[in-house]
């Protein structure tokens, strides 16, 4: 085949690719939106306060919900708040030099500056060599009945107020009691199984040799269990 031939079939073949691709991209972008529409629609409440011209995990951050359960795998900067900065920088100036620039040693050398210990605390000392010198100890913690008493539960009227409202109102939705609606049989069964109790009254296994008035082929107990709930409604012992 010649080159030329070759060229245009390979730049066909390539434009086909890119094609497909923006395809299947725009039916994943799809299948996504109706899933939305769906989970939207479901929920009324989110619905309410949804922002179309937000992402998914925007609106979710903004709500006080989360969009997934697991950890954040990367891509999201973590927020420090000003008590966390002034705890990190606290801890930058005490842990030991993991590049072995300021004091010449090796990754188990002695940090730079020791803070005392606190109760029932203890520091690893080791030499230049890594090797353990002494273990210092801090002040036993006296005993303390205090510490016996009974666990009451956590407390959380902090994290109440933190909740958004959404959150609140999705809680006392989620925390009413659950009403059972109970099935009731249509007309169209209920004249049919008293077209069968009619014909056959409780001979269950004649109900269901009649392909006539049992074209569905309905087994002994489903009819039984339906000319039960028959009776019940219609108030026949």
């Amino acid at each position: 085949m010649p080159s030329g031939i070759r060229r245009r079939a390979a730049m066909r073949a390539g434009r086909d690719l890119h094609v497909n691709k923006r395809d299947v991209a725009r039916k994943r972008a799809a299948r996504k939106e109706r899933q939305l529409r769906r989970a939207l629609s479901a929920n009324p409440v989110v619905a309410a306060s949804w922002n179309a011209k937000e992402t998914l995990a925007q609106n979710y951050r903004r709500l006080g919900l989360r969009a997934k359960l697991n950890g954040v795998a990367g891509g999201q900067e973590r927020e420090f708040t000003t008590g966390e900065v002034q705890v990190w920088e606290k801890d930058e100036k005490t842990v030991r030099d993991p590049l072995l620039i300021s004091n010449g040693g090796h990754l188990g050398a002695a940090v730079t500056k020791k803070e005392a210990l606190g109760a029932n605390e203890a520091r690893i000392e080791r030499d230049a060599d890594g090797n353990v010198v002494r273990i210092v100890y801090g002040e036993a913690r006296a005993y303390d009945e205090s510490d016996d008493e009974e666990f009451s539960g956590f407390a959380d009227s902090a994290a109440d107020e933190n909740k958004t409202e959404v959150v609140k109102e999705l809680e006392r939705l989620a925390s009413l009691p659950v009403v059972s609606t109970p099935r009731v049989q249509s007309a169209r069964e209920n004249d049919w199984i008293g077209d069968l109790v009619e014909k056959y009254g409780d001979d269950f296994d004649a109900m269901v040799r009649d392909r006539k008035l049992n074209p569905f082929q309905q087994t002994a107990g489903d009819l039984r269990r339906r000319v039960k709930k028959w009776k019940k409604e219609n108030n026949i012992a």
